[in-house]
């Protein structure tokens, strides 16, 4: 199953990330180490993919529902209007076995080290965080990579980095 990242250009994928490193500060109560962030940052880009033609077709969009973890949207997300279509960034996540639950849990487990002697609540709490800041972002592309115009770019993925938080 393919799911996509819908995130708003004004959020952006680096919003996102910052997003993320302080809900999990203020849940686990410190701050996330740079380099722990990066740690973060660099297995999160193996799960994101992008095409240079993502979400230029209608289709792509009237094919596109929320995935099953997504309770709470933002309307423009799922049908951007013609003037809106530019203010969607639409990446491909991967989620492995189709569990949005073990994708935050993948995540999570980076936080162990920091989470020394804290035990596995801590370790369920940031992945309970990590999995409700995507969640409102996760999206099934019920055609996407299907088309003809996807599968041409198939062969010219764009190159995604997150920046950890300053």
């Amino acid at each position: 199953m393919i799911y996509q990242l819908r995130l708003p250009i004004a959020l952006g994928l680096d919003g996102l990330f910052l997003k993320l490193v302080k809900s999990l500060e203020q849940a686990l109560g410190r701050p996330l180490p740079l380099d722990l962030q990066g740690t973060v940052a660099r297995d999160l880009e193996k799960h994101l993919l992008s095409f240079d033609t993502c979400g230029c077709s209608v289709l792509c969009d009237e094919a596109t529902v929320p995935s099953r973890w997504n309770k709470d949207y933002e309307p423009f997300l799922l049908s951007p209007t013609n003037e809106d279509r530019d203010k969607v960034l639409r990446l491909h996540l991967h989620l492995p076995g189709d569990s949005l639950e073990r994708f935050a849990g993948g995540l999570a487990r980076y936080l162990d080290g920091h989470l020394v002697g804290q035990g596995d609540e801590r370790r369920a709490q940031a992945a309970a965080v990590i999995f409700s800041t995507f969640a409102p972002y996760t999206f099934h592309g019920e055609i996407c990579r299907t088309i003809d115009l996807c599968k041409s770019a198939e062969a010219r993925p764009v190159s995604i980095s997150v920046v950890p938080a300053a």
